[in-house]
């Protein structure tokens, strides 16, 4: 037995994505006007994110008939693409199915009361790495030179970017900076607890980045290494030994080969790269 959506509940899916189809990829319109004065054609389909009766793709049997039959169960499609994601389970997953939901209500909510040139309706988000250099400056505690940077994400594609998400790699030569952003602790996105040798910060449900908006998520740092005054021109520091040893010293940063995996729903993770060269630094010893 199959537990069906309602009529209601299938009106409410078309209407909640603006009666286009939930693919990204595809984003057809689902209905519209027949030569009949008063009629009207509907090239969509109501599909279950999973099955509706035992057997059926994706079905969950932990799950009952009343939330089978629930709209938190359903997506609108195209009848194409209802086909296509019944016909191959292992592309199309749960998972992949919710964030096509998910980002296509956005996409409605966001294009409401717009005109088509301002329309978010088309298209699909695309993120950057945004890493940049900051500042060399103090460490708190030591009072040594660090090299700190800015690490974000960049929406450059047309439309909602939900849930976005980074990590990368404890062996990158970059450590997080324990102040955060703003010296306040503060993050862009919460950071997920450790996996291995990965840091990853990971967006919920309220994490959203909006076409053309950057997202600063946390600020790293690159120790120096002590080069004592090996590079230093005496010329520029005349008064460069003492007694007690040199006042400077050269603090040389190697380079950095920074990557990174960048993600959202309903677009798939990519890894992505950005190379520092090294630098020096001549600091008054402490």
């Amino acid at each position: 037995m199959r537990d069906d959506f309602t009529a209601e509940i299938k009106r409410n899916l078309a209407a909640r994505v603006g009666h286009l189809c939930s693919n990204p990829e595809c984003r057809a319109l689902t209905s519209g006007p027949q030569d009949d004065p008063e009629g009207t054609v509907n090239l969509g389909v109501a599909a279950h994110i999973t099955g509706a009766s035992l057997g059926g793709p994706r079905f969950d049997a932990a799950l009952t008939p009343a939330m089978r039959s629930s709209i938190d169960n359903g997506i609108w499609l195209c009848q194409n693409c209802g086909k296509l994601i019944d016909s191959d389970m292992t592309r199309f997953t749960e998972s992949l199915l919710r964030a096509w939901k998910l980002t296509a209500e956005d996409h409605a909510r966001y294009s409401l009361g717009r005109t088509a040139g301002t329309s978010t309706l088309v298209g699909k988000p695309e993120l950057q790495l945004y890493l940049e250099i900051d500042k060399i400056g103090p460490d708190v505690y030591t009072q040594v030179p660090v090299r700190r940077f800015f690490l974000g994400l960049k929406n450059v594609g047309t439309v909602l970017a939900k849930f976005p998400g980074i990590r990368f790699n404890r062996s990158s030569g970059l450590g997080l900076d324990q102040f955060g952003i703003n010296g306040n602790y503060g993050t862009g996105l919460p950071q997920l607890p450790s996996q291995q040798e990965w840091i990853t910060f990971r967006g919920g449900n309220d994490h959203v980045i909006h076409a053309a908006e950057e997202l600063m998520v946390t600020k790293l740092w690159q120790p120096g290494e002590n080069r004592d005054v090996d590079g230093i021109n005496v010329k520029d520091y005349p008064n460069l030994h003492t007694r007690s040893g040199p006042t400077h010293h050269r603090w040389e940063f190697k380079p950095i080969n920074f990557r990174c995996d960048i993600s959202a729903e309903g677009i798939p993770t990519v890894t992505v790269e950005k190379e520092f060269p090294s630098e020096s630094v001549v600091w008054l010893r402490r």
